[in-house]
């Protein structure tokens, strides 16, 4: 813990103190989730000096309703707890999450939010599709073609597909090309 607090804030490494807004903690936590994971240490300041927790058990409670009441799919971070300097200073762990993307519910609304460097920011448009199409909700082959036409389909290629396909074997006698 003593490495990541001299290494400073990185892309994976956030301080906080005790004192932060339940919204940024809920800010910080959805980024985490939606990105590559990482870590969110509280008790440190940003400058890497160690202010500590007041009321741990207090604090651990704080947080876990924070992750059950704001975050959207839930978001159940690991926790370890450390003594620096006579100081408590807990480490949340947050892994990257499996059902992309999550957002944080802010006056009945839901938002979304990557981390870019040290930074947290609003998920752009293209972000928020990357984070839908990468969680699997997104399936490009069911999704209707707007101002397709029957003359943009190649039978040909649709036929040979499942031709060569051994696992979804079907009859395809009678298609169009399929002679």
């Amino acid at each position: 813990i003593r490495e990541l607090i001299e290494s400073g804030e990185t892309s994976r490494v956030e301080f906080k103190s005790e004192r932060e807004k339940n919204i940024d903690f809920a800010k910080e936590i959805a980024a985490f989730a939606n990105g590559s994971g990482g870590y969110l240490l509280v008790g440190v300041e940003d400058d890497g000096t160690v202010s500590g927790v007041s009321d741990p058990l207090k604090f651990e409670e704080k947080i876990y309703n924070i992750c059950s009441d704001s975050t959207r799919p839930v978001v159940t971070p690991e926790l370890w707890k450390y003594k620096i300097e006579g100081k408590d200073v807990f480490c949340f762990y947050i892994s990257p999450g499996f059902s992309k993307p999550y957002a944080i519910l802010q006056r009945g609304r839901e938002r979304y939010y990557t981390r870019r460097g040290t930074r947290i920011q609003e998920a752009a448009r293209d972000e928020l599709l990357r984070l839908f199409q990468t969680s699997g909700q997104i399936h490009y082959e069911v999704t209707p073609i707007i101002k397709g036409r029957y003359e943009d389909i190649a039978f040909t290629r649709i036929v040979d597909f499942f031709r060569h396909n051994q696992i979804n074997q079907i009859d395809i006698l009678g298609w169009k090309d399929a002679e």
